[in-house]
């Protein structure tokens, strides 16, 4: 099987290994260190963003920092993203594996051959340009590196942002999943609402920009909180917000609670203000968590 090469590296996080590590390791400080203990319960899934890492990695190492908490009881990953360039089907999974500066990751083959039909399908074509996936895998390697345990993962890319596919992706994921017998975690990769002058949506003036988003924001994270893929789907309609990620947020909500789960937390909200102090053009990311 053909390796996946990065593509941001040096852009969204650095390209050299041991300036990748530092990074890693100075965000995970910010989140409170990784634990000492890795062998808890695992979480069913996460919400992280997708920026580059000096806007958005201490609020994902947030969440990672969760899954770490139960690294050693998780066998394998499911990480969605939104599909930025595009490409390929409105619901694509890669088979391939994926390179980082940390190393290759390997591709589950096994849980992908489960997860295929007729709304999930195969296409490489869908994730060769797209990061939402890439950032979050040197996370991972960073984690697994101090567990002394590597891991595997299936990547999916998502168009569609609609209430019915979330829901057919979520059912699909959690009937793979109990097929597979395995203890999976998926991570629903998104940055939430774009706003300023630079993505053409300014709700407000200028200098109230801050004090809306976080109040909007909230209130798609007040439906994510309750699992209600339906509600959160309606707020982001509502009030325009424009998160690139509501289908992978929607599915990994659905999912978590055809498992089981009835709530979610959320563990951080920021926007990128907070690292550029520009106002032009500021995104939202948050850090959530489903135990």
């Amino acid at each position: 099987m053909n390796v996946r090469p990065p593509t941001v590296e040096d852009r969204f996080y650095p390209g050299d290994k041991r300036d990748l590590n530092r990074m890693l390791r100075e965000l995970f400080q910010k989140a409170g260190g990784l634990p000492k203990n890795m062998d808890g319960p695992s979480v069913r899934g996460v919400v992280v963003p997708h920026a580059g890492y000096v806007y958005s990695g201490a609020t994902a190492a947030r969440s990672f920092r969760e899954i770490a908490k139960g690294y050693k009881n998780i066998d394998s990953f499911i990480i969605m993203g939104p599909l930025h360039m595009g490409l390929g089907a409105t619901v694509s999974l890669s088979k391939m594996d994926f390179e980082t500066p940390l190393g290759i990751v390997r591709n589950d083959q096994e849980l992908a051959g489960l997860l295929l039909n007729s709304i999930i399908q195969h296409s490489e074509e869908a994730h060769i340009l797209e990061h939402s996936i890439e950032v979050q895998l040197p996370i991972l390697q960073y984690i697994a590196e101090a567990a002394g345990r590597d891991f595997s993962f299936v990547p999916i890319a998502m168009i569609s942002e609609n209430f019915k596919s979330a829901v057919a992706v979520g059912e699909t994921i959690h009937k793979a999943v109990q097929e597979s017998g395995k203890r999976v975690v998926v991570i629903a990769s998104s940055d939430f609402t774009h706003a300023g002058s630079a993505y053409g949506f300014l709700p407000c003036p200028r200098n109230q920009l801050i004090d809306w988003m976080y109040e909007h924001d909230s209130l798609a994270l007040d439906r994510i909180k309750e699992l209600d893929v339906k509600g959160f789907i309606d707020v982001r309609n509502k009030h325009g917000l424009t998160i690139c990620g509501s289908g992978p947020i929607g599915a990994m909500l659905h999912y978590a609670r055809l498992s089981g789960a009835e709530e979610a937390k959320v563990l951080k909200y920021t926007t990128s203000y907070e690292a550029s102090r520009s106002l032009s053009g500021v995104v939202g990311y948050a850090s959530v968590v489903v135990e």
